[in-house]
């Protein structure tokens, strides 16, 4: 039998023992929620645990340690540790250290030493424990608790938590005490915002490094390959290139590191932009051809600029360009640093738990084993040659993204190619350290920005778990899922915008005006979050757009707007769109729910006995069924092999086998139980046709449907102040005089009345 079998073997039998015996674990009969009950839960869990278990581990194999009935079990793969290693395994009666608040132990402790010469494993080791699921209904609420008593507890997410079977697995290179942690829902939101700080930051550095490199191609574009060298017209096309391709959009081209792609994307883009410019300011032209550069690919397209052709001048442009080998070399060059950025920063560096970790050494210095490491703070060297495991695959990693991006073979380098490529890669790695160290108070920054949007988000009931509070949650998502929700729609947002960040109200103002393009403000973006959800604009197009144009335009003028601004905008536009909607139905001629064709046969079909008898139907031998050759109304068909009547009206037909309508209009389906038609179109969250009032039902809590008048009716709040105006297509005040006050129906605004 190989390793790989015996291991899996191994594990399955020790993870099926585990689970067999975890109801029979003492203190497993009732939840404990307070600090000190979960301690006491832990000791409950320890008594029959306080016998070290010790291993000697063999370097050529897997070695177990625990398992067999105990409640911890490590699984420590060939080659983790050089010969001479042994662990010790020890399940602790009491909790090794006070909790912070929201904190509380509902499971194993446990400590593991190890005697050898390396602390750190050269592999990743899996560990299984146990712990108390009882009134846990998230997984989110699991944490794992690394201890060091120099330094107190560092929270670890686990690879997977089992909550009806109460284990979970995590990954580690080093040991020292664990336990199993329950945090609270302020905990949970201050563990994902710590992470996701680092994710944004990373974001916020690559866009910072992406931007620079997509400007040199863009440059490299016009002026190597167009031969445009005006610097007004190159700064507007970079501009608005860069605004066009943020890093998020960038990535999605790198996703398979494909160099090709990128400079395609970044050549079309700037075509595109290059027309936009030249369409719709009439000194573009002036400044390319007055600067004395008309050579290159835009003289050879300035024939079909000058007969207005724009969109033939661009595409031969394009021709050209790709054409020129010298330049599309260099710009291939750039791609490859755009490439880099993405792969070192987004996969193998900040999103790496285990690089995080020695980031932290790395900045605050470590001693006494925390993390497995003992190195001075800010010592490179110190901390580079006890990574093991964690650095030998940084530098693997490096090397095969480095061939890839280039079209090399890994296996074609030679060992000094090979080490000097890795140091390379090591060197990039130290370089980001070192930034990301100068940069604290960034990501200290970003933090604080993201705790006040989630407490926006709260205030908005965007956290909670409750579909009739919260728009958002549709009943399956947990909290660290609303929470990467939020985040999400913020960031696209934001990109949409043109935003990169989130600043408080004091940065605002201190901020000159004409800098604050890239700026908007925390309580802006969660109104529109909010808005977002609440209002379904994701399934309007037409209103997300409408709103975020409004927005980008107050925001780029420097208009000071509030949270009711955001609400009556969005109002206004929401409203606008159901008038349309309306408009749309009114006009609509083809309308199959609202008319099913009624069936009124000729005749009823005969009985089979007597349809030889009859003179409208003979026997067709070919096909072997009675034919009918009677009189035919329009729309009626024959089936011969089922022997009934078919009928096409419009977009509707019959078929008698079934006895079932089919709708040739996507927007429209039957339910043949129901004997109802039935509306699938792209607005169904709002319409639908109700077979038993032969009508349509609008489902916006504010508006109803007058089949009678085809009109809305308002049934919103204060009914008695506003009405819907048919005629108008508007909401109509019908309260109270307002004093200097006049309400516009038409302009959907109040208007002050003059003097």
């Amino acid at each position: 039998m190989n390793n790989r079998l015996q291991r899996t073997l191994l594990i399955g039998i020790t993870l099926w023992i585990i689970t067999t015996l975890a109801c029979s674990l003492p203190g497993l009969t009732k939840p404990n929620n307070s600090p000190q009950d979960q301690t006491d839960l832990v000791s409950d869990l320890n008594d029959t645990e306080e016998t070290p278990t010790g291993v000697e581990v063999i370097p050529d194999r897997d070695t177990l340690l625990g398992g067999g009935g105990e409640s911890v079990t490590i699984q420590i793969p060939p080659g983790a540790y050089q010969e001479g290693t042994s662990l010790q395994l020890s399940v602790l009666s009491d909790l090794p250290g006070d909790l912070e608040e929201g904190l509380s132990g509902i499971g194993t402790a446990f400590g593991v030493k190890v005697q050898g010469e390396s602390l750190r494993s050269e592999e990743p080791m899996q560990v299984t424990v146990q712990f108390n699921g009882q009134g846990i209904e998230q997984v989110g609420e699991i944490l794992v608790g690394y201890y060091h008593e120099n330094y107190g507890w560092y929270l670890i997410d686990p690879d997977e938590v089992d909550l009806e079977a109460g284990t979970l697995t995590f990954t580690t290179y080093h040991f020292s005490d664990y336990a199993v942690l329950r945090a609270d829902e302020d905990q949970r939101i201050d563990h994902f915002i710590e992470k996701s700080a680092t994710e944004e930051f990373v974001r916020m550095t690559a866009g910072e490094q992406s931007d620079k490199v997509i400007q040199d191609m863009v440059r490299e574009i016009m002026v190597e390959g167009a031969g445009i060298v005006d610097n007004r017209v190159l700064e507007l096309v970079t501009k608005a290139v860069v605004k066009q391709l943020p890093f998020g959009k960038v990535a999605i081209a790198l996703a398979d590191q494909d160099k090709d792609e990128l400079m395609k994307m970044t050549l079309e883009t700037s075509l595109s932009e290059l027309g936009k410019l030249i369409s719709e300011d009439d000194t573009v032209l002036r400044d390319i051809t007055g600067s004395g550069s008309t050579v290159g690919a835009f003289a050879s397209a300035s024939g079909h600029i000058a007969e207005g052709d724009l969109d033939g001048a661009l595409q031969v442009m394009g021709n050209e360009i790709l054409a020129n080998t010298p330049a599309i070399g260099r710009i291939k060059e750039i791609t490859e640093d755009v490439i880099e950025i993405y792969d070192e920063v987004i996969n193998n560096v900040w999103f790496n738990p285990e690089m995080e970790k020695a980031y932290r050494v790395y900045k605050d210095g470590a001693e006494g084993g925390w993390f497995g490491y003992s190195v001075d703070a800010g010592d490179w060297d110190q901390l580079e040659s006890q990574m093991h495991g964690i650095f030998a695959k940084a530098r693997t990693n490096y090397v095969e993204s480095y061939c890839k991006a280039r079209g090399i073979d890994p296996n074609s380098l030679n060992p000094d190619q090979w080490n000097r490529i890795g140091d390379e890669g090591m060197e990039r790695i130290k370089t980001q350290f070192d930034k990301r160290n100068e940069r604290r108070a960034d990501i200290e920054a970003i933090q604080a920005q993201q705790h006040e949007l989630m407490e926006l988000f709260t205030e908005r009931g965007l956290l909670d778990e409750s579909i009739s509070t919260n728009p958002m949650y549709t009943g399956n998502e947990d909290l660290e899922m609303l929470m990467t929700r939020l985040q999400k729609i913020s960031q696209k947002l934001m990109t949409d915008l043109g935003r990169t960040n989130v600043v408080d109200h004091h940065q605002w103002n201190s901020t000159d005006p004409f800098e604050r393009d890239k700026l908007i403000q925390p309580e802006v973006l969660a109104e529109l979050v909010s808005q977002f959800y609440s209002n379904r604009l994701n399934e309007k197009p037409e209103v997300y757009d409408q709103v975020l144009n409004e927005i980008e335009q107050r925001l780029s003028e420097n208009e000071g707007f509030s949270v009711l601004d955001i609400q009556d905008m969005t109002k206004k536009f929401v409203e606008e769109s159901l008038v349309a909607e309306a408009d749309e139905d009114d006009e609509d001629d083809e309308t199959p729910g609202e008319g099913v064709p009624d069936l009124g046969f000729i005749q009823p079909t005969p009985n089979v006995n007597e349809i030889e008898e009859d003179s409208n139907y003979v026997w067709d031998d070919a096909r072997g069924c009675w034919n009918y050759v009677g009189e035919m109304k329009n729309n009626y068909s024959w089936n011969c092999e089922n022997q009934c009547f078919d009928y096409r009206e419009g977009t509707w037909s019959y078929d008698c086998a079934t006895d079932c309508w089919v709708s040739s209009n996507p927007n429209w389906t039957y339910d043949c139980d129901a004997k109802c038609s039935v509306y699938v179109g792209s607005d169904s969250n709002l319409w639908r046709w109700n077979c038993n009032t032969n009508c349509w039902d609008y489902l916006d809590p504010n508006y109803t449907w007058d089949c009678s008048t085809k009109c809305h009716i308002y049934v919103g709040p204060d009914t008695h102040l506003w009405s819907y105006d048919c005629a108008n297509k508007c909401l109509r005040y019908t309260g109270p005089k307002v004093e200097g006050w006049t309400w516009s129906c038409g302009a959907h605004k109040w208007i002050a009345d003059e003097e």
